[in-house]
């Protein structure tokens, strides 16, 4: 009969035939037109020949019925009826399956390999903080979790920006609610220092993150992963990360306000535009150095869109919002808005006061990028030109906050962190397209030209870590010696987290050890009097009113009356027994007000 034939003919799913097959729209498709087939097959023979037997036809519509209200089912989250599962053609259920394991193989496997390279950028910032704290400059305490400390416990030590109102208390304030979140987790300091380092860890993410959403665009999964995975191991990008400083998010932020915003020739939609102005508006609200950089990018975002007057003013927006927060917060804090804004660019400039801390020439920041990369500093300045030619917008960030801090007298190199992320972010994103431009050339070397573009980036990074400013750090009477910043003070850091957790702690004092570098009450955590010391004589003297000391590694197991306990690195920890007496009229603060520190 040949209506039979050809009904079940059409009913055949390619799903039931090739097991491969994924059931996805183009399935769903050829279901509608298989019931279209089956319906002019019964016409066309219904008019060509004979009636074929009822029951037949009968049988197959029944079927083709189960089936498509099982797929309705399916699409609508609804489970399928008992009869329909036990009478469904075989096309239902194994295409299910199918859809689900393509899903895993495709687009599935593409977000877990993201997740695990965001996993391993997180582990590797968050995980040598932890293991190796130490301290690259104080600023990183004192001008941001100092101030949270002493917002949320009340002790803290004040510095002269602080007095004079001349940093602003956005991200002091952010800190100081993660501190009150994360406290309980852990006795002393130990909780809330966990606590910012993982939230700062988390941040420094963006990078990665950024890096992967551009190159997708531009080379694939494949090449993105790559541009990820670059920025994720980069040691610069480790290593600053987790430190509580201004400069290091406003860097954070601005890659992802990059990211975020429209590409050249590209129609953004308003919501997006005026996100991506907000990441860019708090970025100079930390950061307010990089104020001309964020200007010229918005300008320059806006008239490569298609519309330029209609694309600007969502990011004009956004910026104007988030950097009028940081005007509202000083107007709460400071009595005046923006006053951080207009003070701190008066201390360091018309007073000059950061020249106290050290000048260097304009190109001194190129040198230090020599020195810091070393044998790579040529592909990465390479891939870098090359990538600006299409990434115009980070590129030109990154020349414009160069020039600035370039032109300032007083440098570090903390300062530039943001034109660094920058210059690896773009090279990160070059190498992505020049793989795949390289796997479509030699289709033989596909599955080897990512792995090795892998194995390069981490590599130029493990070379540049011995060089990642390596200072001299005194050792008490024995000279100097070699330390890496991933160990600088780490002595420091451990001794003042091992006396929060002690409570029989009423004074400390400091010898030969300066105020800046202690690690401070914020990981002290005690409010009792801090004593900084001049030289041993000076110990005796503080005797009576501190019952710990941290020194320098000094051979001597004793000084007057303490005893060394426990020594980390080139710091110790001395303790006398017995409590402490008052010193009436002592204040460290006030001490420092007195010095002008």
């Amino acid at each position: 009969m040949p209506c039979e034939g050809s009904a079940r003919v059409a009913l055949m799913h390619p799903a039931a035939i090739d097991p491969h097959f994924v059931h996805d729209e183009r399935a769903v498709a050829h279901d509608d037109a298989a019931a279209g087939l089956v319906r002019g097959d019964l016409e066309e023979h219904s008019l060509a020949g004979p009636e074929p037997p009822r029951a037949h036809v009968d049988e197959d519509r029944r079927a083709l019925a189960r089936h498509q209200a099982a797929a309705k089912s399916e699409e609508q989250g609804a489970q399928p009826d008992a009869a329909s599962q036990r009478h469904a053609s075989p096309i239902g259920r194994p295409a299910a399956r199918l859809k689900t394991r393509a899903r895993l193989t495709g687009a599935g496997l593409e977000r877990l390999a993201l997740l695990a390279v965001l996993a391993l950028a997180f582990a590797l910032r968050a995980g040598s903080a932890l293991a190796l704290p130490n301290i690259y400059w104080p600023d990183e305490i004192f001008q941001t979790l100092e101030p949270a400390h002493r917002l949320l416990f009340g002790s803290g030590v004040v510095t002269w920006e602080w007095r004079t109102g001349a940093r602003n208390w956005l991200f002091p304030g952010f800190l100081a609610g993660v501190m009150q979140l994360s406290a309980p987790f852990g006795p002393g300091s130990t909780g809330y220092v966990a606590g910012t380092t993982l939230v700062l860890s988390a941040v420094g993410v963006l990078p990665a993150w950024a890096a992967w959403r551009v190159a997708r665009r531009r080379a694939g999964a494949g090449p993105a992963l790559l541009a990820a995975f670059a920025c994720a191991v980069w040691c610069e990008l480790v290593y600053f990360a987790p430190k509580a400083l201004n400069e290091i998010a406003a860097g954070h932020l601005l890659v992802a306000a990059v990211a975020l915003a429209p590409q050249p020739g590209e129609a953004a939609s308003p919501r997006r535009g005026f996100i991506a102005g907000l990441v860019f508006g708090l970025a100079v609200a930390l950061r307010p150095h990089l104020g001309p950089a964020v200007l010229a990018g918005i300008v320059f975002a806006s008239r490569a869109q298609p519309q330029p007057r209609r694309g600007a003013a969502p990011l004009w927006l956004g910026a104007g919002a988030a950097f009028a927060l940081g005007g509202i917060v000083d107007a709460f804090t400071w009595g005046v808005p923006f006053h951080s804004y207009v003070r701190n660019p008066f201390e360091n400039l018309v007073l000059a006061r950061s020249l106290v801390y050290g000048t260097g020439p304009f190109y001194a920041y190129l040198r230090s990028f020599l020195r810091v990369w070393t044998f790579s500093f040529g592909a990465i300045l390479a891939l870098f030109i090359w990538g600006a030619r299409r990434h115009p917008l980070p590129a030109l960030l990154a020349g414009v906050a160069l020039l600035v801090h370039s032109a300032i007298p007083h440098k570090e190199y903390r300062f530039v962190y943001p034109v660094i992320v920058l210059v690896v972010w773009v090279a990160a994103v070059a190498s992505a397209e020049l793989a795949e431009d390289l796997r479509r050339r030699f289709p033989g070397w596909r599955t080897r030209v990512l792995p090795i573009a892998a194995l390069l980036w981490l590599l130029a990074s493990l070379a540049a870590v011995p060089h990642l400013s390596t200072q001299h750090v005194p050792r008490g009477d024995a000279g100097r010696q070699d330390t890496l910043y991933w160990r600088r003070y780490e002595g420091s850091k451990r001794s003042f987290t091992a006396l929060s957790l002690r409570d029989d702690v009423c004074g400390v004092a400091l010898l030969d050890l300066g105020w800046a570098y202690s690690g401070g009450y914020t990981y002290l955590h005690h409010d009792v009097p801090l004593f900084q010391l001049r030289d041993r004589a000076d110990v005796s003297a503080v005797e009576p009113f501190a019952n710990y000391l941290v020194s320098r590694r000094i051979d001597a197991p004793r000084l007057s009356g303490y005893t060394r306990e426990r020594c980390w690195s080139w710091i110790c920890l001395y303790r006398r027994p017995g409590p402490c007496e008052p010193k009436p009229g002592y204040d460290l603060n006030a001490w420092l007000a007195e010095r002008g520190e």
